[in-house]
C-alpha cells in the first residue's frame, strides 16, 4: 500500500548533505540575479507557473505565489531544486481553489477513467474534503496506483493527495479467476452490450480467490445476476457485491 503524501505549508527541500566546499564551488561566480534568471527560465518551460515569484539569497530559493494543483507545486520545487547552484528550496506556494468538492470529485474521476491502463480488474474510489483527495480501492499493478495518483494531482484545486490504493497480490490463480469471471459475466446477454464500451461500468476485483463486484448497472436483475455468476464460478470463495444502480446515483 502506498503511504500518505501531503503538502505542508512550508516545504524544505535540501539538495545535498555534502561538504560545504563542494556547494561553494557550484555557486562560485553566480550572483543571486543570475541564479534567479536561470530558475525562471526552467519554470517557463512549462505552463502553469505564471503566478510564481521567487527570491534568491546565497543559493537559498524561496517560492511564493499560486499554482493550479499539487502537481504544479511538486514541479516548481523539483525544477528549482535541479537548477545548478541552488542549495535549498523553501516553498510557500498556494494552490488555486477548485469550483467545489463535488466538481473536484467529478474531475478526478474523469482522470481515473481516462487512464489507458485502468481495466475492469481495477477499481478506484475517491473522497474529497476541502480540496483534500483520498484515493482508495484496488489495482493489479503498482505502477497503476502511482500513475492514477499522478493524474489526480494534475486536477486544479487538489491541495493534498492521500493515496491508499491497494496493490493486489500477484497470483496466477487470481489472474485465471479474473479472466473466467469477465468471460462469464460479459458474455451473458444482460451484460454483453456493456463489453463494447470504452470503460465498461462493471469491475471485477479478485483477491485471494474472493471477489468484489464494483461499478454501476442499470437494473436490480443485473446486480443480482452478476453476483450469482460470480458465486457459481469454480474457485471463488466469496463475493462482496458493491454494485450500484444508476437510479441510486441520481
Amino acid at each position: 500500500m502506498l503511504r500518505l503524501r501531503v503538502m505542508p505549508l512550508a516545504l524544505i527541500a535540501l539538495l545535498s548533505a555534502g561538504a560545504p566546499a563542494i556547494l561553494a564551488a557550484q555557486t562560485a561566480g553566480a550572483s543571486n540575479d543570475e541564479l534567479r534568471t536561470a530558475i525562471v527560465e526552467r519554470l517557463q518551460d512549462k505552463d502553469g507557473f505564471e503566478r510564481v515569484t521567487l527570491t534568491v539569497d546565497d543559493g537559498v530559493v524561496t517560492l511564493n505565489g499560486t499554482v493550479a494543483s499539487l502537481w504544479h507545486v511538486d514541479q516548481a520545487i523539483e525544477r528549482t531544486r535541479k537548477t545548478k547552484g541552488v542549495q535549498s528550496v523553501v516553498s510557500y506556494l498556494t494552490i488555486e481553489q477548485g469550483e467545489s468538492d463535488e466538481w473536484l470529485r467529478v474531475e478526478v474521476a474523469k482522470k481515473i477513467r481516462s487512464y489507458v491502463f485502468y481495466t475492469i480488474f481495477d477499481s478506484v474510489d475517491l473522497q474529497v474534503d476541502d480540496g483534500n483527495v483520498v484515493l482508495t480501492g484496488y489495482v493489479t499493478e503498482e505502477y497503476r496506483a502511482e500513475e492514477i495518483a499522478r493524474l489526480a494531482s494534475h486536477v486544479t484545486g487538489v491541495r493534498t493527495l492521500d493515496n491508499r490504493i491497494e496493490v493486489l497480490p500477484a497470483s496466477i490463480f487470481d489472474g485465471q479467476l479474473r479472466t473466467k469471471l469477465a468471460v462469464a459475466i460479459y458474455n451473458h446477454p444482460l451484460f454483453s452490450h456493456l463489453a463494447f464500451q470504452t470503460n465498461p461500468p462493471l469491475h471485477i476485483v479478485v483477491k485471494n480467490s474472493r471477489v468484489i463486484l464494483t461499478g454501476v448497472v442499470n437494473t436490480e436483475a443485473q446486480r443480482t445476476l452478476a453476483e450469482h455468476i460470480a458465486l457459481s464460478t469454480f474457485g471463488v470463495l466469496g463475493v462482496n457485491n458493491r454494485l450500484a444502480l444508476d437510479s441510486e446515483l441520481t
